[in-house]
């Protein structure tokens, strides 16, 4: 069985990943079943980790544009054009919001304020301050990434692209916080889900995914068993069956059903 977890508001709760989630996992690792992380996050401090933990992989990494095992070489790299990655960069010289571009070489952002010092502590990264444009046009950018307040949200994402995809995404550990995730068009979790589900030799009918953001619909629609948290906004509650909330460890809870029930009966 191969399941795809996101991790924020997923796995990740207010206090991190809980002990009960981490013995879940372990659980189902020894009975065989495959999981892979499935996150906008990059492959880095507390999504490597957690990669590692789950299994070498592959796992999905920057909304899609990245599979790759928890180490060693990518499997697949996506990129932005440089031409959206041009637009987006001058668009955040007038927004409020802080935007980010993600490369193999690391981490850029448009200004290095208390909103990007806060996200890169959370992630374990590090985030580098640079002229956007001059980074579009000397790198390859496999994502870019709005950090926002809620009262900036519309003026940041007011640029439309017609090649881009853009997933929303909140934290449970970032409070007051709003996330866009723009990746190339054509390039999504869902995407990525295929390519993991290929490289296993599975069917995406059989496999299993939990999200709890817009940003994780593209995998929920092309999986069998798709699963959304009780904390997942209405408008995932309302297309996907749910489980418990991220607070009440609930994908240890359906984890540990899917193992129980994998196993022979006594």
């Amino acid at each position: 069985m191969l399941i795809f977890l996101d991790l924020d508001g997923t796995l990740i709760g207010p206090n991190g990943m809980t002990p009960a989630v981490g013995a879940a996992i372990d659980a189902a690792r020894r009975a065989g079943f495959l999981l892979s992380v499935c996150t906008g996050r990059p492959r880095g401090g507390v999504a490597q980790s957690i990669a590692r933990r789950l299994g070498e992989g592959p796992h999905i990494f920057e909304n899609g544009a990245m599979v790759a095992p928890a180490d060693g070489a990518p499997q697949a790299v996506e990129r932005l054009t440089k031409a959206d990655a041009l637009r987006l960069a001058r668009h955040s010289k007038t927004a409020q919001a802080v935007l980010e571009f993600y490369t193999p070489e690391g981490v850029f952002v448009s200004r290095n304020n208390a909103d990007c010092q806060e996200h890169a502590q959370v992630l374990e990264i590090v985030a580098h301050e640079a002229d956007l444009e001059a980074i579009a046009t000397t790198h390859d950018v496999m994502r870019a990434h709005w950090i926002m307040r809620p009262e900036n949200s519309a003026e940041a994402l007011l640029l439309e692209l017609d090649d881009v995809e853009v997933g929303l995404a909140s934290s449970p550990v970032l409070l007051g916080y709003l996330f866009a995730s723009v990746t190339r068009v054509g390039v999504s979790k869902g995407t990525a889900a295929a390519r993991v589900a290929e490289f296993h030799g599975r069917s995406l009918v059989d496999c299993w995914a939990v999200g709890d953001a817009e940003g994780d619909r593209p995998v929920l629609d092309v999986v069998g068993h798709p699963r959304v948290m009780g904390n997942s906004p209405s408008s995932l509650l309302a297309d996907f069956m749910s489980i418990g909330d991220v607070e009440d460890d609930a994908v240890a809870e359906l984890l540990n059903s899917l193992v129980a029930h994998a196993e022979p009966a006594r």
